[in-house]
C-alpha cells in the first residue's frame, strides 16, 4: 500500500484546468490555504468564510456561521510526513470534535488536505486512491475503505439538564475536491485541495434545542434574581437567543426543509458566454397524486409543496463517501453512461424508516465516559 506522500507523487496534471481557471472565490481561498506566510488560524478563517458563502449546502453555511465545525487542516508539511503522523493529527482533531459534540458545541468535522500539487491534479484513479488513503487514516475502524460505499461515524450528545445519558447520532461522510469546480459535480468542490465533510443534522437539531433551553433558563434565572434589564450579561443572552431563533436548526422539519432546498438549489451554469457550463447534479421530484408531507409548513409551501419529500434524483450518490464517478478523467462533462440515482429523504422524518433513529432522532445511550 502506497503512503500519502507516495500517492501525491503519482498525481497527474489536469490539462483541462490549465485552460479553464478556477472560480474566483475558490481560487482566492485556495491561495490562502496554500500560503506559506499565513498561520493555521488565518487559513481556517479563510476556509470558514468560504464555507459560509461559497458552497450550496445550507447545513454547512449555518454550521460554519455558528462555529459548529471542528477542522483538521493538513498542509504540505503534514502531507510529507509519515502516514502514522498524518493519522495522529487527524485522530487528535477527531477526538476534539467528539468531545465538543458531547456538550453540543460542535456538530461537524471537516478534513482538508492542501497543496499546489493536489490543486493541479486531474480527477482520475490516482486522485481517488489518495482520497481513499486519507479517508482510511480518519475512519480507522474500517479495515477496507473502498469507493462507492457508504461510511458513517457517530457522535454523542449529553442530555440537558445533565444526566449520565444522552443520544448517539450517525454522521455522514462525503468527499469534496477543488477539481469539482466548473465540472459537472461542481457542488462538491472545496478550496485548497481535497477534503472530507462529516456532518450530523440530527445532532445539530438536538444541540440547537438544548442550547435554546439553556439560554432561556439562564435568562429567567437572571431576571428572577432582580438584576437590571440593562445587565450586559442578560442583554448578551437575549441577543444570542434572538440569533439562535433566526439561524438555528432545532427541528427535523427544518432539516427536511433545508435538505430539499439544498437539492433544489444545486448549482448550474447554462450561459456559455460566462465560460464553462454544467447542469444541476441533483433535483427534486414532483410528488405523486395523493402523496403529502407530514409537515404542514412544507406541504403548503409554494416553492417546496409540489415536490416529493421522500425521494429525490442525483447524478451522483449523495451517501457514497467517495463516489468513483468524480474520478473518470479530465472531461468536465457528466459522462453519458451515468444513470441517475433515486435517493432518500424519508429517513429524516419517517419513524418507520430503518435509518430514522440512527441518523435523525438519535439512539438513547449511557455516557461513553
Amino acid at each position: 500500500m502506497l503512503s500519502v506522500r507516495e500517492l501525491i507523487e503519482t498525481l497527474t496534471a489536469d490539462e483541462w484546468r490549465k485552460q479553464v481557471s478556477f472560480s474566483r472565490d475558490l481560487y482566492e481561498c485556495s491561495v490562502a490555504l496554500n500560503s506559506r506566510s499565513k498561520s493555521e488560524a488565518q487559513k481556517l478563517d479563510a476556509l470558514s468564510a468560504w464555507l459560509r458563502n461559497g458552497q450550496p449546502c445550507i447545513f454547512g453555511k449555518i454550521a460554519a456561521g455558528r462555529d459548529l465545525i471542528e477542522f483538521c487542516l493538513l498542509d504540505e508539511d503534514d502531507l510529507s510526513a509519515t502516514d502514522s503522523e498524518i493519522q495522529a493529527k487527524i485522530q487528535a482533531a477527531r477526538t476534539k470534535w467528539k468531545v465538543a459534540a458531547w456538550q453540543g458545541e460542535k456538530s461537524g468535522f471537516v478534513i482538508v488536505a492542501t497543496s499546489p500539487r493536489i490543486c493541479e491534479a486531474q480527477p482520475d484513479e490516482n486522485l481517488m486512491n489518495l482520497a481513499i488513503r486519507l479517508f482510511s487514516l480518519y475512519l480507522v475502524e474500517e479495515e477496507d475503505i473502498r469507493e462507492d460505499s457508504v461510511y458513517q461515524d457517530n457522535v454523542f450528545l449529553y442530555d440537558y439538564p445533565p444526566t449520565r445519558w444522552g443520544r448517539a447520532f450517525g454522521v455522514g461522510a462525503n468527499f469534496f475536491g477543488v477539481q469539482g469546480d466548473k465540472r459537472w459535480w461542481h457542488d462538491h468542490r472545496i478550496p485548497g485541495g481535497i477534503g472530507f465533510s462529516m456532518n450530523s443534522p440530527g445532532h445539530m437539531v438536538g444541540a440547537g434545542e438544548q442550547r435554546v433551553r439553556y439560554l432561556e433558563g439562564h435568562k429567567r434565572a437572571l431576571e428572577e434574581d432582580g438584576l437590571s434589564p440593562q445587565s450586559k450579561k442578560l442583554m448578551a443572552l437575549r441577543r444570542e437567543l434572538e440569533d439562535l431563533r433566526k439561524n438555528n436548526i432545532d427541528s427535523l422539519e427544518q432539516v427536511l426543509r433545508y435538505s430539499m432546498l439544498t437539492i433544489m438549489n444545486a448549482s448550474e451554469q447554462s450561459d456559455s458566454q460566462k465560460g464553462q457550463t454544467w447542469q444541476k447534479a441533483t433535483s427534486l421530484l414532483r410528488k405523486e397524486r395523493g402523496s403529502g408531507c407530514p409537515f404542514a409548513s412544507i406541504e403548503n409551501d409554494g416553492k417546496l409543496g409540489p415536490f416529493d419529500c421522500n425521494t429525490y434524483l442525483g447524478w451522483y450518490h449523495t451517501d457514497y463517501s467517495i463516489p468513483s464517478d468524480y474520478f473518470l478523467g479530465a472531461s468536465p462533462e457528466r459522462p453519458p453512461e451515468l444513470s441517475p440515482f433515486a435517493l432518500d429523504f424519508s429517513y429524516i422524518h419517517n419513524p418507520i424508516e430503518s435509518s430514522f433513529q440512527h441518523m435523525s432522532e438519535g439512539t438513547r445511550k449511557k455516557s461513553p465516559l
